[in-house]
């Protein structure tokens, strides 16, 4: 994963895989950086505002894009076992790969985090 990146802790009750941490970038660390500790991380009336932002977007479906886009970019830049650490999948989990192996080159994944 390159530079230091820091982890947030997600408790059990916000997570359907139990606790853990997820590493985040040092350009999400500043983009939070202010936030209160706990808490939701949405933004107030995000319910109301996705629904236009994904028709501005083109995007017909709510099947998860932005965990998607991640794990995709994730997998490509820093393999399997990490991708699958950061989004919470077991060990022996192949859903990563199975689903995302294609979806992303190596060059994409390591520019999606800079």
């Amino acid at each position: 994963m390159g530079r230091l990146w820091k982890k947030i802790y997600v408790s059990a009750e916000a997570s359907k895989v139990g606790d853990r941490y997820v590493p985040i970038s040092p350009r999400l660390a500043r983009e939070i950086k202010g936030h209160p500790k706990t808490g939701p991380v949405a933004p107030p009336n995000w319910k109301t505002h996705w629904p236009r932002i994904r028709k501005a977007a083109g995007v017909s479906h709510l099947a998860d894009c932005t965990r998607h886009a991640f794990a995709s970019h994730a997998l490509a830049a820093w393999g399997e076992d990490a991708a699958k650490a950061a989004m919470g999948h077991t060990e022996g989990s192949r859903t990563i790969f199975r689903h995302y192996a294609r979806a992303v080159t190596k060059e994409q994944g390591e520019a999606f985090f800079r």
